[in-house]
């Protein structure tokens, strides 16, 4: 099995010319996000033992809401491959990986099943490495706009901390009623 040779993002399988999109568009981006939910929980063996690590701490600290959550999420993503599903990566690569003329403000599951079924022949690390690249581009732009939220969060706490410091040199703390006492 050889891989398909990639040239200006498009390669051929079975004479079929496929295009690698440099984004997903907003059509997709629902399913995009179901399908993170499955590859951020992972189902490999550490990523397992890390999240049981998370919820022994989460009860430990008497966050059971969160120890739940966490082992829901286990659950689910082993769940995945206890069914023989498609690994999640796969479904990424059939968003980004597209034909000439393909409706890409749509995708489900029976686009992507019969893409990986025209893909038959082609190594799969060939479109989980393509996944990772696409993926990892997205979860930086998405990390990159959680950092830019929360540091304009704590911009926008301090300028309030500010503006209620200047309040009180301005009106002082002092209040102008007095206090009863019991004598």
């Amino acid at each position: 099995m050889k891989n398909p040779e990639i040239k200006n993002d498009n390669f051929y399988i079975n004479g079929e010319q496929w295009n690698i999109a440099s984004d997903v568009t907003v059509g997709r981006l629902p399913e995009l996000e179901k399908l993170l939910h499955h590859f951020i929980n992972g189902i490999a063996l550490t990523e397992q033992q890390l999240i049981l690590k998370g919820v022994y701490d989460d009860l430990n600290e008497v966050k059971v809401i969160d120890a739940g959550r966490k082992i829901y999420n286990l659950l689910n993503a082993t769940n995945v491959v206890s069914k023989n599903q498609v690994n999640p990566k796969m479904l990424v690569a059939t968003m980004f990986i597209n034909r000439k003329g393909e409706d890409l403000t749509k995708w489900d599951m029976a686009l992507a099943e019969e893409k990986l079924n025209l893909w038959k022949s082609v190594p799969a690390a060939f479109f989980l490495d393509l996944a990772d690249k696409q993926l990892e581009g997205i979860l930086t732009g998405i990390y990159g706009i959680s950092q830019a939220y929360s540091k304009a969060m704590i911009e926008i706490g301090n300028k309030r901390m500010v503006d209620v410091s200047e309040k009180i040199q301005k009106h002082g703390t002092k209040s102008k009623r007095k206090l009863k006492t019991n004598g």
